[in-house]
């Protein structure tokens, strides 16, 4: 019995005398093949979902239509990424994780400012964007939380800024999400507060991204590309005043561990469940 890179043990493992291949994810050798051999110049890939429409859906329970993938050249020639701004950001590394570099996160009608220069670590990591991640998760401390959730209506009338290290001159970017929507989805469990002095205070960008960017994935370039998109907002059940209940909604701010348990006890579905029951579009490349 022995174990792999990792820690999965692999039983009657003989490895005597044995050399060892690591093999490519099939996604990543398919776009390649097919950038050297003509059909395609980008090995890149995009991702659209109709993230407002699987509000009502169920888990275990399929969707049509709600999710499209472009492979190649169409990753970067359809109308989600030619009608909006694509705001690219570098990847540190993809072979396990799309790990970012998380800069600042910033409310500027809350005048708060939170820097994240050297905080991303690509080799544990705890940066990153992933699809199949049901939540947004912010490395927020437990003040700055409680602060949000009572904060102003004048106040909630702003966006929650996250700054990254950009990929093509290293200039920052900047994606942007409305405060009152994060409240919505924090208060329904979909962005989580962790403890950045936690060794779980990660930063990840999963699947609630999709209500406001179409995202394409660049191999060849090792970048990721956010291009904003107009789409239609989820009419949620919470009202202005219950997002500044903290009496209501303090177990939003206590943490990843205690979080993760209170979204359970208030019987939130798992988007991610659906995410992978929905029957995308595919597109050859």
């Amino acid at each position: 019995e022995c174990t792999n890179k990792y820690d999965q043990k692999i039983v009657n493992c003989n490895v005597k005398g044995m050399s060892s291949t690591s093999l490519k994810p099939p996604l990543e050798q398919a776009l390649k093949q097919s950038v050297e051999s003509g059909e395609d110049h980008s090995d890149a890939f995009g991702l659209y979902c109709d993230y407002a429409a699987t509000m009502d859906a169920k888990a275990d329970q399929g969707v049509l239509g709600l999710g499209m993938f472009f492979g190649g050249d169409l990753a970067l020639e359809n109308d989600y990424y030619k009608k909006g701004t694509p705001l690219i950001a570098k990847l540190a590394s993809y072979e396990r994780w799309y790990t970012l570099n998380l800069q600042k996160i910033r409310m500027p009608t809350m005048n708060q400012s939170l820097d994240y220069k050297g905080y991303c670590d690509p080799s544990t990591p705890n940066c990153y964007t992933d699809s199949g991640t049901s939540g947004i998760w912010l490395p927020i401390a437990k003040s700055y939380c409680e602060s949000l959730l009572n904060a102003t209506k004048e106040e909630l009338e702003g966006d929650l800024l996250i700054d990254l290290e950009g990929g093509d001159d290293g200039e920052t970017i900047t994606l942007k999400f409305p405060l009152v929507w994060v409240l919505e989805q924090a208060v329904n469990g979909r962005i989580r507060f962790t403890d950045p002095e936690d060794d779980n205070g990660r930063f990840v960008l999963g699947f609630p991204t999709f209500q406001h960017y179409y995202i394409v994935y660049d191999l060849g370039k090792a970048t990721v590309a956010f291009v904003n998109i107009e789409q239609k907002e989820y009419d949620d059940d919470v009202s202005s005043g219950e997002l500044g209940a903290m009496e209501e909604n303090e177990w939003v701010c206590a943490g990843d561990t205690e979080t993760a348990g209170a979204i359970s006890k208030h019987g939130v579905t798992n988007i991610s469940s659906v995410l992978g029951l929905l029957l995308f579009t595919f597109f050859s490349f």
